[in-house]
């Protein structure tokens, strides 16, 4: 990667960022619809699967917003290597990130071979693009 390239991956980044607020907002409305509903019905039934059921859809909620902060998180941190000049490199090795990697997964912070061998020792990943 050439810091010519720097201006395309900062649109990049920067569009995922808007998309992941965007996200991300959306997600927060809809959990406190679902919040609001839950407290309603749980307040008129005694139908424990209902409110069983809720609650599962509650920490399904929760554990997407995690996963998107996470993601938004690791660009975030993408734009500050950016900025400092060391965008590209695996946080693992120390050798550049393949562009086409990049442009796939703008936010990648290490190579395909450090994210397979990750995997492994992992059992399999951990659900992060990285």
């Amino acid at each position: 990667m050439t810091p010519a390239e720097y201006p395309e991956f900062r649109r990049l980044l920067l569009a995922e960022r808007e998309r992941l607020l965007q996200e991300l907002a959306s997600m927060g409305e809809r959990l406190q619809q679902v919040e609001e509903i839950g407290l309603v019905e749980a307040a008129n039934e005694d139908d424990y699967g209902d409110v069983a059921s809720e609650a599962f859809e509650r920490e399904k909620g929760f554990a997407l917003e995690n996963s998107v902060q996470g993601m938004l998180r690791m660009v975030e941190d993408a734009l500050r290597k950016l900025d400092a000049g060391t965008y590209g490199t695996c946080e693992r090795c120390g050798e550049p990130i393949d562009v086409e990697r990049l442009r796939a997964l703008p936010f990648a912070n290490l190579c395909i071979r450090c994210k397979a061998e990750q995997e492994r020792e992992l059992g399999g990943g951990n659900g992060w693009p990285g």
